[in-house]
């Protein structure tokens, strides 16, 4: 199917890099990731998370290959 697109959803991989820069050099077309809430809130929406991580995760993305950059909302 020509007109097919892979998205993934992932997750903030705790901030490894290698790990993302393995997902980008893949086959797809959309990377998402979900922030879910404001930074202030971010604690007790999602445990475990960390906002600038997220945001950090996204940029990073973006540099290794800027046109698989997530879509925005």
């Amino acid at each position: 199917m020509p007109d097919c697109t892979i998205e993934v959803l992932i997750p903030d991989l705790q901030g490894n890099h290698e790990a993302l820069a393995t997902v980008v050099a893949s086959p797809i077309t959309i990377l998402n990731h979900n922030t879910e809430t404001v930074p202030r809130l971010y604690k007790r929406v999602r445990p475990g998370a960390l906002y600038e991580r997220s945001l950090a995760l996204l940029a990073a993305a973006k540099r290794l290959r800027p046109g698989c950059a997530p879509r925005p909302v």
